[in-house]
């Protein structure tokens, strides 16, 4: 019996979320220890103490799904795809969730601040900070939905899907 290669949409969807996988899982690894104190707790410190640990857990669970996800694709292993269509579906749906303004806010001032980006540059050409976050926002939620919207379409596809079946 001969063993069966996945076609180039998949072998780059896989690879795809393996590697930016891995990039989530060793941040998140950064903040074991530190979640209140470091990246994570900046962003989301102004979350009640119980949201906040939900919110830490459910990135945790978020970033093994997508490992095990992005494994179970390339090795061609149906629950791997079941996998990653569910995830993806909880994403797009609270794409809002995971991507909140305060967040966005948090993030851009602390960027400002460490000269990375400079608010009084985009101020001085008609560009005011809470517009610049509002398109930070936007572009991420139209990053993970568009995304999440084509990964469930591709792998959804009957001939996709074969692929998949022993």
């Amino acid at each position: 019996m001969s063993k069966k290669e996945p076609s180039i949409g998949v072998l780059l969807f896989g690879a795809g979320l393996l590697v930016t996988a891995i990039f989530k899982v060793i941040l998140m690894l950064s903040t074991i220890g530190s979640a209140e104190t470091g990246h994570y707790g900046y962003l989301f410190g102004y979350l009640p103490e119980g949201m906040f640990h939900a919110r830490y857990i459910i990135s945790w669970a978020d970033k093994i799904l997508e490992l095990i996800s992005a494994i179970g694709i390339l090795c061609l292993n149906d629950v791997g795809r079941k996998i990653a269509i569910l995830t993806w579906f909880l994403i797009v749906c609270g794409v809002s969730v995971k991507h909140p303004y305060v967040a966005f806010q948090n993030h851009v001032l602390a960027l400002n601040q460490l000269g990375v980006i400079d608010l009084e540059w985009l101020k001085a050409h008609g560009i005011p900070s809470e517009n610049f976050i509002w398109w930070c926002v936007i572009g991420a939620r139209l990053q993970d939905g568009l995304f999440g919207l084509f990964l469930i379409y591709f792998f959804t596809r009957p001939h996709v899907k074969k692929q998949f079946q022993p």
